[in-house]
């Protein structure tokens, strides 16, 4: 994953781009200009710590999804040692991305103590005569999570 992103990111911000790896390459090229500058985020979606690592060293954000959420989810400890390592980097700190398995308020509460810049929820209900209410639920919460 790691050179393919760098791949990509060499397009998105060199004039002319070239890029040889063991695993992605191409003779130069005319730059794709993406909408966004530099260009669009990165999120690596990642545990533990070499996920920190290398969303320290090529993305722009650390996107750790949580599918259970009765479990310890270490979250500011891993946020902690994340600032850590870019700072130590020199650059800025990444933000976090969270995706929870569940619509759960006490966890996104958690999430915004941490400093969590976004949360996505991954809604799945049971029947799908859940989706409205599910939908209800969350369009609920927005307002007491935005910034």
């Amino acid at each position: 994953m790691r050179e393919k992103v760098l791949a990509v990111k060499e397009l998105w911000t060199q004039p002319e781009a070239e890029f040889h790896g063991r695993f992605a390459g191409f003779a130069p090229v005319a730059q794709i200009r993406p909408f966004q500058s530099p260009h669009p985020p990165v999120l690596v979606g990642s545990h533990g710590a070499a996920g920190l690592r290398r969303a320290v060293e090529y993305g722009d954000e650390w996107f750790p999804w949580f599918p259970d959420l009765t479990i310890d989810l270490h979250l500011e400890e891993d946020m902690h040692e994340l600032a850590r390592l870019c700072a130590e980097a020199g650059r800025e700190p990444a933000r976090v991305t969270v995706v929870l398995g569940a619509l759960d308020e006490a966890v996104m509460e958690q999430c915004a103590k941490a400093g969590v810049y976004r949360c996505a929820i991954a809604l799945v209900p049971r029947r799908p005569a859940d989706v409205d209410s599910l939908l209800d639920r969350g369009a609920r919460l927005v307002p007491q999570f935005s910034a």
